[in-house]
């Protein structure tokens, strides 16, 4: 595949020097394919070979021809797929059980997820995305894997500092970029791009982690990544990041894989950042670390939360008899988590940690996100399915049931959905917007 446009072409050979054939050579071949492994089930299961990701740890890589949509266990959320080098931000990142992080533009949730199953259930993710449809396709991603500790925002991030004023442990910004590292994967990508593309999205990324900055807390750590090759948005972005904000300093990323950042500045050693190209077995990003050693650190802003009535147990019980201490009321929803509690009054939210049920007239249902979560399995209601009923499930059709109520259907212990069974016929609550319309293996 060469590069038609005679400008981008000597925009990339500025880049890539004398290694400018070896990243021509590598757009003809096949995409660097992998994917992150659901940690929260104790046994995996993967129905093809996979070889470790050397950008993360819990990521595989897989043979290109595979499509991991054409297999049940993927509607349980046993795995979501990633570019393989797109996992390095986490990797650099680093998020710890306990902690709090937020991923500013999040969109479509891999690196999300990531970082949930790092923090586990007592740490807290807030998730956000500025684009609407792209911050509905998050929340998908996120209640695919029934996660507990995270919120899902949808907005500007300037529209965050109003909330968290220097109290994030850790803060991500996978910046929107020209998406130079894309033009393998999508061809619109190759369209869009042109200079002033580079600027208009060098100019962006830097009001954004400026914004984000202003959201970590004293010693905390802040990430800055892109998938594109452009000097102008990777380097040039963090030392003009660095030369206006005083309060944080260049760390070194100290991994074996990619390659140091160029050094396009005297005052700033830029090597201390991290490129991948699609020589290195990825098809390209940019990783800088930054500390914070000037500020404070204040708490999340918190709320109480308001405790169910006996009368909402009462409803819940038939079909989840586990802990109630950690379910409250939040409108017409019970939500569930162990993390903290925190005032997401001015935000916009999409998604408030693990939506439990919801209350509807005069009954209440359990919601989906619920079915996904295996920290709960154990106390709710469950029935195997074959995979010829697996099938019949994920294209919308009803189900022979011998669980009165709500059940959730499971496929090799992975929660697939919710069915209600009156007499032996379970009525199916799997979304519409999840069904397929092909055979699953």
């Amino acid at each position: 595949m060469p590069i038609a446009n005679a400008l981008l072409e000597n925009h990339l050979r500025e880049i890539f020097k004398d290694e400018y054939p070896l990243y021509e050579a590598s757009l003809n071949k096949p995409l660097h394919k992998a994917m992150l492994i659901n940690t929260q089930y104790c046994d995996p299961i993967i129905p093809f070979d996979v070889t470790p990701n050397p950008f993360a740890c819990d990521h595989y890589r897989f043979d290109p021809s595979i499509h991991l949509s054409d297999y049940g266990l993927y509607y349980g959320g046993a795995w979501y797929g990633q570019e393989a080098s797109a996992a390095c931000a986490v990797s650099v990142l680093d998020p710890k059980c306990g902690e709090s992080v937020l991923d500013c533009c999040a969109a479509p949730g891999g690196k999300s997820l990531q970082i949930a199953l790092k923090i586990k259930e007592s740490g807290l993710l807030v998730s956000n995305e500025y684009d609407p449809k792209r911050a509905s396709i998050l929340r998908d991603n996120i209640d695919s894997f029934g996660l507990t500790n995270t919120i899902v925002t949808q907005g500007d991030v300037s529209s965050l500092t109003r909330t968290f004023d220097q109290c994030f442990d850790k803060v991500l910004v996978d910046a929107p970029c020209s998406g130079e590292g894309m033009f393998k994967k999508e061809d619109a990508a190759l369209d869009q791009w042109s200079l002033s593309l580079v600027k208009q999205c060098a100019k962006r990324q830097l009001a954004i982690l400026s914004d984000a900055a202003k959201m970590v807390r004293l010693n905390g750590t802040l990430v800055y990544s892109t998938c594109t090759f452009a000097m102008e948005e990777n380097e040039a972005t963090i030392a003009a990041f660095l030369k206006s904000h005083p309060d944080f300093i260049l760390e070194p990323i100290t991994v074996s894989w990619g390659r140091p950042g160029f050094d396009v500045d005297d005052t700033i050693d830029l090597t201390k950042t991290r490129r991948i190209f699609p020589m290195d077995g990825g098809e390209g990003h940019f990783v800088a670390k930054l500390k914070r050693i000037d500020g404070q650190t204040n708490p999340l802003p918190s709320v109480k939360s308001k405790p169910l009535t006996q009368s909402t147990m009462d409803m819940i019980r038939p079909w989840y008899n586990g802990p109630i201490e950690h379910l409250f009321m939040e409108k017409d929803h019970i939500v569930y988590t162990q993390s903290k509690i925190i005032d997401t009054a001015m935000l916009h939210v999409l998604r408030n940690y693990l939506p439990f049920a919801q209350f509807l007239k005069n009954r209440i249902e359990p919601l989906y996100p619920l079915s996904h979560c295996p920290l709960l399995h154990p106390y709710i209601q469950r029935q195997s399915l074959d995979l010829r009923s697996l099938n019949d499930y994920l294209h919308g059709q009803t189900i022979k049931s011998t669980i009165e109520g709500w059940s959730v259907v499971t496929y090799h212990n992975y929660g697939i959905g919710w069915i209600k069974t009156i007499g032996s016929m379970g009525k199916n609550h799997f979304p519409k917007h999840r069904r397929i319309h092909h055979t699953v293996v």
